[in-house]
């Protein structure tokens, strides 16, 4: 039963992962639109996700070689929602950049 709830956590944390690296294209028009986002904000909200991404990706990886695998997933799963809260309250492009 504990492998069964570590391999849901696991393909859960995989689904979020997906489901938020794919919005992030498809939400541009409405960004623009509601943010009223120039092209260049548009462009920053696309580079600073990507590397948000990557740089959380390496440095999780040796995070959790050094301090344990399930205590890293735990604080950055906790991590992700909060950031993802964050970035669905802002009101500006600049903030959601930031986020």
């Amino acid at each position: 039963m504990k492998n069964m709830l570590a391999l849901m956590a696991v393909c859960l944390a995989a689904l979020m992962s997906g489901l938020e690296i794919s919005s992030v294209p498809v939400i541009l028009p409405v960004l623009e639109q509601e943010m009223q986002a120039n092209f260049r904000d548009l462009q920053w909200i696309m580079n600073a996700y990507t590397l948000a991404c990557t740089a959380v990706l390496m440095a999780t990886g040796t995070l959790a070689d050094n301090y344990g695998r399930k205590r890293i997933f735990l604080i950055t799963i906790v991590g992700f929602g909060l950031t993802s809260v964050m970035c669905g309250l802002v009101g500006s492009a600049f903030w959601l950049i930031i986020g």
